[in-house]
């Protein structure tokens, strides 16, 4: 993967082994709200060849449940909300999507419930965001790709993501990248590189940090009484990790057996590594809130 070739390349390395040094990742969480977010590509399922596929294994979402039983967790993707909640396939939790521009949820006073029926659910939209801005750019960028082998146009409402990790051809790249930095420009559209992806986005001052801090404070919760936990694998979520660096709590986790900047703290080599930090920090709660001998 060209990109994340280059950044081997820098002077950097990948944070501590998140797994290994369980213990010392949650050091100050003791008397504090423990909040989980999590991305969803990459991190809870695998990336594939074709988006439409990445499905959750049945462990894994058996230990986002458990999780979610203990502390807040929210899935916070760059797809549409609707799509990463039917992949996910857990109502209660809170959802980002859009990479953190479509936010939703269950009251707030509820954790590890559904909340159906509920008039106080979590809804949140940052200022000046317009659908009809992806679609437009969704059906150009369709219909200018339509002839290059490999390419998938992905609408995810608010944002829209062109796929290019089914190219086999390295100089049809380029040639999306141009169309997809023209189409953008010419509509006011911002363009951030992914993992074999092109990221389409409104000029929102929004991202995947902004939707963590939201939902803090939606949560009550402060750099003071709160720590919160996000892993994630690729460039969006280095917003995230920087946010948890801002406010000076809780601990970022890249996914990754690449070495490139990250501002995470700690890192897991793929989803099978965070299916294994899931459960550690399952029991890490249990034994938190029933202590041996009680």
């Amino acid at each position: 993967e060209e990109e994340e070739e280059e950044e081997e390349n820098q002077v950097v390395c990948l944070p501590p082994c998140a797994l290994k040094n369980f213990e010392e990742v949650l050091l100050e969480a003791d008397n504090k709200e423990v909040l989980v977010f999590l991305d969803y590509d990459g991190t809870l399922s695998p990336i594939v060849t074709d988006p439409n596929k990445a499905y959750i294994s049945e462990e894994t979402r058996k230990a986002v449940l458990e999780v979610s039983t203990r502390f807040r967790t929210s899935i916070i993707s760059g797809r549409s909300v609707d799509k990463v909640k039917n992949f996910v396939g857990l109502p209660h939790l809170f959802y980002a999507g859009s990479h953190g521009m479509d936010i939703e949820g269950p009251d707030v006073g509820i954790c590890g419930q559904t909340t159906a029926g509920t008039t106080n659910r979590v809804k949140h939209r940052p200022e000046g965001l317009d659908q009809n801005e992806a679609a437009g750019a969704r059906d150009e960028l369709s219909e200018r790709t339509a002839g290059i082998e490999g390419v998938t146009v992905e609408d995810n409402k608010f944002c829209c993501s062109v796929h290019f990790r089914n190219c086999k051809d390295p100089t049809s790249v380029d040639r999306v990248e141009r169309i997809v930095r023209e189409v953008s420009d010419e509509r006011g559209l911002d363009v951030k590189r992914g993992r074999k992806v092109f990221e389409v986005r409104p000029r929102v001052t929004w991202n995947k940090g902004n939707a963590l801090d939201y939902l803090m404070s939606v949560f009550e919760v402060t750099q003071k009484t709160g720590f919160p936990i996000y892993l994630g694998d690729d460039k969006t979520d280095e917003d995230a990790f920087a946010k948890l660096r801002e406010l000076g709590c809780g601990r970022g986790v890249l996914v990754s057996t690449k070495v490139k900047p990250t501002q995470a703290h700690y890192s897991v080599k793929d989803p099978t590594e965070v299916l294994e930090f899931l459960r550690l920090l399952s029991r890490w709660g249990k034994s938190r809130d029933e202590p041996e001998g009680r």
